[in-house]
């Protein structure tokens, strides 16, 4: 809970927040009917060029955000975090640690359109581990980097940034035995390359509403005492393991079922599989919530209470882990929900639902981050999410009947 820690966590959110909308469901539910549209009508080598232009396009696209938020670095911190301006110490080292990390921004877009491309061609363990990279090559640069530099957080920001690149690295050999790799292909008004791009627009503004929420957790966190900001992440970080393991792993494989469903006019297949999915997914997110709450303060005792990380510390993290573990269900349900809507080619209904949740998470943040401090933004986030899960499921319902 550190000044460091602060500013690391303030620079990690950013690229962090599209690793998790791009690499959670935002390509993969633009990509995938399009590419299996393509390679059912067209054969391999349409849906090998399809493959090969979007992999260009986007490579130019990163290539230009990540440079773009290494020259506008200041400008960004001032809008994400504009209470570490008190700080000048504080802010100088997150915007040198945001450009430290520029480089993970095209690493990690590279590795979620190959984890689309895999998931398309129904290949799903690789691009499921390649995240354990990135945790083993942040741990290995705290053990051997982070000693080393004479900023030790500047150590981690290397780590993150090798372990996006190995991301990417270690699923290219296999695209490219399956005949997916890279060609020179650039074509930027391909008729699939808009389609995708229209429906993935919203899919990525759909997605990225709890992404955006704990943004907006973070830029007010700032303003609140020092260490707030930390405090959040550790809370989120327990929530985003039962998430991660079950909901997103859930949420990847059952896109292409649902997808083959809907294009074969199987609504009521669609509406067996999606009712299973919710009801394992509760199965196994309602003990979990129960457990996060009861066994909050002990749990973040165990992982964290040591040095730096005082038992303060550990008091108003497992405030934060409580706020948000009421909203895990919610979260979870949102990640199974969409895939349904995406499987119809409908991407605006999630984003224009995820408008409204945002509103309401900005007015209640606003109303709770006086009472509850820190605890409050994480509330706000978790009811926010509730309300969006129960319209989504209401759309739904109308649609489907």
């Amino acid at each position: 809970s550190s000044t460091a820690a602060d500013a690391f966590f303030v620079a990690f959110r950013i690229p962090n927040m599209q690793r998790r909308v791009l690499g959670d469901g935002a390509v993969s539910s633009a990509f995938i009917p399009v590419f299996a549209e393509v390679l059912a009508q067209n054969g391999k080598q349409a849906a090998q060029e399809l493959t090969a232009n979007i992999l260009n396009i986007l490579m130019i696209l990163l290539a230009i955000a990540s440079l773009a938020l290494f020259i506008f670095s200041p400008a960004v911190i001032t809008v994400f975090a504009p209470g570490f301006l008190d700080n000048p110490e504080k802010f100088k080292l997150t915007v040198d640690l945001t450009r430290w990390m520029a480089p993970y921004l095209f690493f990690i877009g590279l590795t979620a359109f190959s984890m689309g491309i895999l998931n398309s061609l129904k290949v799903f363990a690789l691009p499921a581990a390649t995240p354990i990279l990135q945790n083993i090559l942040m741990i290995a640069s705290m053990i051997i980097l982070v000693p080393q530099m004479e900023e030790p957080i500047f150590g981690l920001a290397i780590g993150v940034v090798i372990g996006g690149a190995l991301q990417v690295l270690i699923q290219l050999p296999l695209i490219r035995k399956k005949g997916y790799g890279f060609k020179k292909y650039l074509r930027f008004k391909q008729p699939e390359v808009i389609k995708i791009a229209k429906l993935m627009g919203p899919a990525i503004f759909g997605l990225a509403v709890y992404e955006v929420n704990l943004l907006v957790d973070t830029l007010l966190a700032s303003t609140l005492a020092e260490g707030s900001i930390s405090y959040l992440y550790y809370g989120n970080r327990l929530v985003q393991l039962p998430l991660g393991v079950f909901a997103t792993a859930l949420a990847i494989v059952l896109l292409p079922t649902l997808s083959r469903h809907a294009a074969q006019g199987e609504l009521k297949n669609l509406v067996k599989t999606l009712s299973f999915s919710i009801r394992f997914i509760l199965f196994i997110t309602i003990p979990a919530t129960i457990g996060l709450i009861i066994l909050r303060e002990p749990i973040v005792n165990t992982l964290w209470e040591r040095g730096a990380f005082l038992h303060t510390t550990t008091q108003n993290t497992a405030v934060a882990l409580l706020y948000y573990s009421i909203g895990l269900c919610a979260f979870s349900g949102i990640k199974i929900i969409a895939p349904a809507f995406y499987s119809l080619q409908d991407t605006k209904t999630p984003a224009k639902i995820g408008i409204y949740s945002m509103g309401l998470n900005i007015v209640l943040n606003l109303i709770l981050m006086g009472p509850l401090k820190h605890g409050g933004l994480a509330l706000a986030t978790s009811l926010s999410a509730l309300f969006n899960v129960i319209v989504l499921m209401h759309y739904l319902r109308k649609r489907l009947g």
